[in-house]
């Protein structure tokens, strides 16, 4: 995405909205840092739109849980998984091509970026007949990519925790261990916050 900013292109990606102000503070100074505008909370539908119809790109990552009210069900490895209605549903109304992109890195350090063919929702009329396909669509193209190179999908997420309506968890609840785990979790990444402030104030000296 990096790149695309450098050639012009005005970038956004959808990111969850984060709680700890330090924390958000950093993530979205690293990405006005490399010219990338960032979609969090409230009116994210409403910006999405407006950046399309004014010809900007939304970076949008499908692999990941969602709630079941404003997801579709589709088939991931073999299990249904609650995922984002919104990348078809948004690209539909404005009729903006939706081009996946991935990245890896080889044994070299080096990192290869794919650029998938585009592709363009047909218009909202068939929107909701169309949304659950586009979804399985793209789902599906991940899920290759993940079996050509199992060991770049570093995801520590629960992907399957929603589930249709009758089926029982897959996940186990967290017990107070795991409480007390994240708090020490929490000072590490307290840790690397400040590490990651030092190294961005030493880049603006």
């Amino acid at each position: 995405m990096t790149v695309l900013t450098h050639r012009g292109y005005p970038i956004h990606v959808i990111t969850r909205h984060l709680k700890k102000r330090r924390v958000r503070d950093l993530y979205l100074g690293i990405m006005d840092r490399f010219g990338i505008g960032a979609f969090a909370g409230r009116n994210m539908a409403a910006n999405i739109l407006k950046t399309l119809k004014s010809g900007g790109v939304v970076g949008y990552v499908l692999d990941r849980n969602i709630q079941r009210e404003h997801g579709v069900f589709v088939d991931f490895f073999g299990k249904k998984a609650c995922t984002a209605r919104g990348l078809a549903s948004l690209a539909g109304r404005n009729a903006s091509p939706i081009v996946q992109i991935f990245i890896r890195s080889d044994p070299s350090g080096r990192h290869r970026i794919t650029v998938c063919e585009g592709f363009i929702p047909q218009g909202p009329k068939s929107l909701k007949d169309q949304e659950e396909r586009i979804t399985q669509h793209y789902t599906t193209l991940i899920e290759e990519w993940i079996r050509r190179y199992p060991p770049q999908w570093v995801w520590f997420h629960s992907r399957w925790k929603t589930r249709p309506v009758g089926e029982p968890a897959i996940y186990p609840k967290r017990s107070r261990p795991i409480k007390r785990l994240g708090s020490r979790l929490s000072a590490k990444a307290m840790s690397i916050y400040n590490s990651m402030r030092r190294y961005l104030n030493k880049q603006r000296d």
